[in-house]
């Protein structure tokens, strides 16, 4: 004390790290040289250290109460961040004499544009939170750096009184979003704070779609019900896509968000409205194969099933064979309502059958032929019957194929059974739940015994194949020995000494030229050939098939060249005097007939047979048909075909 009775300029000096004896007597919390300090009028208690503390902030943060508030009293200003230094302290006594003698504080903000509000609520500080609301019921609107108000704030942490604070002020924005995109109702259901959200519906006077979607992202049914309870018009609302709440319960499975919202909708608004893919609720559920959402439908909004989709016309029926909904689609079908529907077309004149055979569902094709009487030979618009449509590279393929023969052969269907050459094959499984038919292995036993001739057709035809590579493979050796043997003796000869030893004796004519172009191509070409058929091992039809061919059309590229270069060859061997000449044209005349007339057959061969390709192929519906299969039936009896 003497030494600032002495020099009281010193009570401002600062230190090595910018501490004035101000700042060391608040550290400490001497009161009583504080209190000297201050009187002098030299000390600058806003004055900051290389930490940013002024005297007031170390006092709090050391808990020195009682220096604090000798600093308030002195002090003629202060800033968000001396407050923040008291709340982050909890000193409540000290927030309460700065509140007092600085009012205006309440309005300012720190770096991230949080009021005193925003920390209050952060910190669950509910005395506070009720004080500064009093003091400035306008900072409940106040956004920070994030775009939340300290209502979004609250709704996060769930903080109940608070939230009633905030909304009796009137001051509350409900519908205020953050940078997120998110009101507090959505925040309050994102942490499942359930009694905030229910706060929240009661304190806002409009809600949207996007609010009752997040209710239901979180399945969180008592707020749902306190919306629609308040806002019941809200179930007819829709979002981008188009889907009302009920759409989004029913492509959900959620069971009891559905019978809610089917009970709310009396007049059945909602059960009929569409999305955007031109579905009701109703199709959703069917897709997605929900049973009990359906016996719902079918008690509270039986008119919905009678909707088909837009633009394709699928009945509920066609929709749950589509995507293989077995035990929906024998729940529909049993039901008296809506049974007839099972006989409706959809916009290509599809039945039920054509689409349950599209997908190869083996068990609502069973189904359909053994309790249905829908006729298996009615065609569609692009002319097919629903056999036609079978993937005939399936592992079902043999056994659905028997069943649409069998009944086709048949006026009367069986109930329960079809037989395969008088053998009692068991129930087709359900291929939902991976139930398996007891004897379908007898069935495919059956099959491969000979007793389905298209399926020893399809034998022989991958034999065919075999057949086909290994000949080529065998041809294309001898093609690669004849033209290797042919390059190193050229016709002619070469000398036998002289500059030109080694030398072919006739290769500087224009036949030699053509002879060793033409050698050279049947040798690589035969090499290539090998090469290719030797790589690659192929374990299905398609994938030899296409080897088969680009194999073949290498072949005719090699016979050509190793008939150009014989053709050269003899230009240059036979004699050329009047008494030979023409065989030099009798054997050019030979190549080119023979050669010429088999490529122009295969080749006319080749392109009718194309042509009834892409004439079957136009007329498929679904793609699904395979290459090999429609070769097989292009080629009809001929029993053979052109490649």
């Amino acid at each position: 004390m003497k030494i600032i009775d002495l020099c009281p300029s010193l009570v401002s000096v600062t230190n090595v790290d910018g501490n004035t004896p101000l700042h060391l007597a608040a550290e400490i919390g001497n009161e009583s040289i504080l209190w000297k300090m201050l009187r002098c009028g030299r000390a600058d208690c806003m004055k900051i250290n290389k930490q940013g503390q002024t005297a007031f902030i170390l006092a709090c943060l050391n808990n020195h109460l009682d220096a604090a508030l000798t600093l308030v009293e002195n002090m003629r200003s202060m800033t968000m961040v001396e407050l923040d230094a008291a709340f982050t302290g909890q000193q409540p006594v000290i927030i309460d004499k700065m509140l007092e003698k600085f009012p205006s504080l309440v309005l300012d903000v720190d770096e991230e544009q949080s009021t005193l509000l925003h920390k209050a609520v952060t910190q669950r500080n509910e005395e506070y939170a009720t004080k500064v609301i009093d003091l400035c019921p306008s900072l409940v609107s106040v956004t920070n750096v994030d775009g939340n108000t300290p209502l979004h704030l609250a709704a996060e942490i769930g903080n109940i009184n608070i939230l009633w604070k905030m909304l009796e002020t009137g001051e509350a924005e409900c519908m205020k979003i953050n940078k997120q995109g998110q009101t507090a109702f959505i925040l309050a259901c994102l942490n499942n704070n359930v009694n905030s959200a229910r706060i929240l519906v009661e304190g806002t006077s409009s809600m949207t779609m996007v609010e009752l979607n997040a209710a239901f992202s979180e399945q969180q049914p008592v707020i749902i019900d306190s919306i629609l309870e308040k806002f019941p018009n809200l179930i007819l609302d829709a979002d981008e896509e188009q889907s009302t709440l009920l759409h989004k319960a029913c492509k959900s499975g959620n069971l009891e968000m559905a019978r809610t919202l089917l009970d709310v909708d009396v007049n059945q608004e909602i059960a009929e409205k569409v999305d955007k893919d031109g579905l009701t609720p109703l199709h959703r559920a069917v897709i997605n194969g929900s049973v009990e959402i359906l016996k719902e439908f079918l008690c509270k909004a039986p008119s919905s099933f009678n909707i088909t989709t837009q633009g394709t016309i699928e009945t509920v029926f066609h929709l749950a064979a589509k995507y293989q909904k077995t035990k929906a689609f024998i729940f529909m079908a049993q039901s008296a309502n809506i049974g007839q529907l099972l006989y409706s077309l959809d916009a290509e004149d599809n039945t039920v059958l054509h689409v349950a055979a599209s997908v190869d569902s083996t068990s609502l094709v069973r189904h359909i032929l053994s309790e249905t009487t829908i006729d298996v030979t009615l065609k569609n618009k692009k002319g097919f019957a629903a056999v036609d449509l079978i993937d005939k590279e399936g592992v079902d393929f043999p056994l659905l194929s028997l069943w649409f023969r069998d009944e086709a052969e048949k006026i009367q269907r069986p109930a329960r059974y079809v037989k395969f050459a008088h053998e009692p094959v068991e129930l087709i499984r359900n291929t939902n739940n991976g139930e398996k038919l007891s004897s379908e292995s007898r069935a495919m036993d059956l099959l491969r015994e000979g007793r389905d001739p298209r399926n020893k057709e399809r034998e022989m035809h991958s034999e065919s194949l075999q057949n086909a590579r290994n000949t080529i493979t065998i041809v294309a050796v001898l093609i690669a020995s004849v033209a290797f043997t042919c390059g190193i003796n050229p016709p002619g000869g070469v000398h036998q000494d002289g500059p030109f030893i080694g030398k072919a004796t006739a290769g500087r004519t224009l036949a030699f030229k053509i002879f060793s172009v033409a050698n050279n191509i049947a040798l690589f070409t035969s090499l290539s050939i090998v090469t290719l058929l030797v790589s690659i091992i192929s374990y299905r039809t398609k994938a030899l098939k296409m080897c088969v061919v680009i194999a073949h059309k290498m072949m005719w590229l090699a016979v050509a060249s190793m008939a150009t270069a014989y053709a050269a060859s003899a230009w240059i061997t036979v004699p050329h005097n009047e008494g030979s000449k023409w065989l030099v044209y009798t054997t050019s005349a030979i190549a080119s007939v023979a050669l010429g007339s088999m490529f122009v057959y295969v080749s006319f061969m080749m392109v009718k047979h194309i042509l009834k390709k892409d004439k079957l192929r136009r007329n498929q519906s679904h793609g699904k048909t395979p290459s090999t299969t429609l070769d097989m039936e292009a080629a009809g009896d001929v029993g053979c075909y052109w490649f």
